[in-house]
């Protein structure tokens, strides 16, 4: 509920959340078992998406550990054209980033705090794309609202950006996709973040 709220809420009252893109489609599917997900879980959601024909597929979770199968799956994806966002992960380890965001064709995502400076992961990586992931205000369900906290937020920030892209200009290519990220990421590194929050 909190991630879809993010990419794609419609607000019933003058409390509700305004999602960054409301004109998509939603196929939710859990691959987690009380917070922890397995490799095997997260292949079979990642088969199932890419069976659904979806243009997105948002992973705001993450393993330690390589998979060839998991590989596999995240490539054929890519080769059906569909986009996949990834979280780096909110704990890293000696600055290593979670699978599959650490795989090439992945677009990772992590996270930076109100005052710019990065918040996950750490050290500073080119290959991530860093989204806002402070005080992040989502749906919690029940009528219900949280500022929530890490880069499956940030993760989420960037699903609907990428989807309003594809909804407004109709562009299918998930390599037109990654190119004008590449481009959109080096001249980020020029913008004052402070600025973003303001």
């Amino acid at each position: 509920t909190a991630l879809i709220s993010i990419i794609s809420g419609f607000p019933h009252n003058e409390k509700g959340i305004l999602g960054i893109n409301n004109n998509t489609v939603i196929y939710s599917i859990d691959v987690t078992d009380e917070e922890l997900v397995s490799i095997d879980a997260l292949i079979r959601g990642i088969d199932l998406a890419i069976q659904e024909r979806v243009d997105i597929i948002n992973i705001s979770v993450g393993i330690n550990e390589d998979s060839d199968k998991l590989y596999d799956v995240i490539k054929k994806a890519v080769d059906n054209n569909i986009i996949v966002i990834a979280s780096a992960g909110n704990y890293i380890n000696d600055g290593n980033i979670l699978y599959p965001a650490k795989y090439t064709k992945v677009i990772a995502v992590g996270s930076y705090g109100k005052d710019g400076e990065i918040i996950t992961p750490l050290p500073y990586n080119n290959n991530v794309y860093y989204l806002p992931g402070e005080n992040i205000v989502t749906c919690l369900g029940d009528n219900e609202y949280a500022g929530c906290y890490g880069t499956s937020f940030s993760t989420a920030i960037m699903t609907g950006l990428i989807s309003n892209v594809i909804s407004n200009y109709d562009i299918k290519d998930n390599e037109v996709i990654y190119r004008a990220l590449i481009n959109i990421n080096k001249e980020s590194k020029k913008i004052d973040q402070n600025e973003i929050y303001k």
